[in-house]
């Protein structure tokens, strides 16, 4: 009697991660790379890499170029012993590909991607995700889009009338200079073309609020359209769970920009201040830094703390005095445990070694997962289809 085969299957629901190569001083293609992602359901978690043909000081590990004060003090003799660890522009973006594990490469300007070392099949342009012309299609070539989740969130919430609802925002920035900055915190969609319709959509689904941000208004609760293309998802982390960060940038530079994206789509908690609005941002700092400080349950004698993460076009002096003005008293049962303690070196996310030093492993981001088992017919073909269930996603099943 020939026997009955099982298997078991665990299987989880999620966004394809797209890692976007972009060249750091292309300001159009980086709030390109934001659109697209504000178009992409769970784009929020899709790093950037950035291209560099080399290095600027501060990125690599040189010990010389991160702490140029240590240079001036040391003589040319001493310098020839000291051992230097340059690493190179294509071993940093193999690096940020190892800690974000992309599906998909997308070349925002052609021939990008042409050293390294990635399946070229996986490799795209823009284009391959959303046609920029033409009869627009129900979804993306690639991936799925939001569409299907505004007009789930609008059917089973927003088009009834709620005692708490949200703030659903549609934001520009007041000043063309934030407005990139704007972008990565908020979101964008196209403004021309087929892909228009996105914002149609959002404003369809939602009735949202138009706020013209500045530094009055950026520190309050909203939700806009790049958060919410992330609704339902599940953020696990794959390492131990990170402090409350506050990231202290310049606003005005499209590397700071870009990092403040890859912590976010590291599932840092990590909350965004531009030096351009520092005193704006210190009372909502205080009052965040006050409600972190609090003993750790069931470790009373440890208290949570808040961390300052410089950006690297900060300087330190510009950070010791925000953390000055925005630290809470210290408890008095824990003097050697300030609220929030300062890093002034942006984590590693390109080097293996220090990665998980650093806390820079990505996250699992899920939708839904179970596990099923399934039974083995001894005429098949000995394979599976499985189908998915998910009441917005029903369009990846023919394609996973």
């Amino acid at each position: 009697m020939e026997k009955t085969a099982y298997v078991a299957i665990s299987r989880k629901l999620r966004p394809l991660r797209f890692g976007f190569l972009v060249r750091p001083g292309d300001s159009q293609s980086l709030l390109k790379v934001i659109q697209l992602n504000t178009c992409l359901w769970g784009g929020r978690f899709n790093p950037i890499i950035p291209m560099f043909r080399r290095l600027p000081a501060g990125w690599s590990d040189d010990l010389f170029e991160r702490h140029p004060e240590i240079s001036k003090q040391l003589t040319l003799r001493a310098k020839r012993h000291v051992k230097r660890f340059r690493t190179h522009a294509r071993e940093f973006v193999q690096g940020y590909l190892e800690a974000f594990e992309p599906d998909y490469l997308i070349e925002m300007t052609p021939g990008l991607a042409k050293e390294i070392a990635f399946e070229q099949e996986l490799i795209l342009k823009p284009d391959d995700i959303i046609p920029p012309d033409g009869v627009y299609p129900p979804d993306l070539r690639v991936g799925l889009s939001v569409l299907s989740l505004y007009q789930n969130l609008h059917e089973r919430e927003f088009r009834f009338v709620q005692k708490r609802s949200p703030r659903i925002v549609a934001v520009r920035a007041k000043k063309p200079s934030m407005a990139l900055f704007v972008a990565a915190c908020f979101g964008s969609f196209p403004s021309s073309g087929q892909v228009a319709g996105f914002a149609e959509a959002y404003k369809a689904a939602f009735s949202p609020e138009v706020v013209e941000i500045d530094g009055t208004n950026f520190f309050d609760t909203m939700i806009g359209p790049l958060r919410l293309g992330a609704h339902g998802l599940r953020v696990i982390p794959r390492g131990r769970p990170r402090d409350f960060t506050i990231f202290f940038l310049d606003a005005g530079s499209p590397e700071d920009v870009i990092d403040y994206w890859n912590l976010r789509a590291l599932g840092w908690p990590v909350a965004p201040v531009p030096k351009q609005w520092r005193d704006k941002a210190l009372e909502p700092c205080r009052r965040q830094v006050q409600s972190v400080y609090t003993p750790l349950r069931g470790h009373p004698q440890i208290m949570n703390t808040a961390a300052l993460l410089l950006s690297r076009s900060v300087a330190n002096n510009e950070g010791v005095s925000f953390v000055r003005e925005i630290s809470a008293p210290t408890d008095p049962a824990h003097q050697h445990q300030p609220s929030v303690s300062i890093q002034e070196w942006y984590p590693r996310i390109w080097d293996r070694w220090a990665r998980e030093k650093d806390e820079c492993k990505r996250p699992d981001v899920v939708a839904a997962e179970e596990g099923v088992e399934c039974q083995l017919e001894s005429d098949s073909s000995r394979s599976i289809l499985l189908l998915c269930k998910s009441p917005f996603c029903s369009a990846v099943a023919g394609r996973t």
